[in-house]
C-alpha cells in the first residue's frame, strides 16, 4: 500500500515539473528575453568585463 502511495507521488512530481517547463517557454519569458535584449542594446557590455 505504502509503495503504491509512494510511486504514486512521483508522477505527480514528474507531471508538475513537465507543466513548470512548458511554462518557462510561454510568452511571458519570451517578453523577458525581448526586453533584456534591448536593454542590452542600450547598454552594451564592455569586453573587458568578459576577461
Amino acid at each position: 500500500m505504502e509503495k503504491d502511495k509512494n510511486k504514486q507521488k512521483v508522477n505527480k512530481d514528474i507531471q508538475q515539473t513537465g507543466s513548470v517547463a512548458q511554462y518557462s517557454n510561454s510568452a511571458f519569458f519570451k517578453k523577458k528575453d525581448e526586453r533584456a535584449k534591448a536593454f542590452l542594446a542600450k547598454h552594451p557590455i564592455p569586453d573587458s568585463f568578459w576577461k
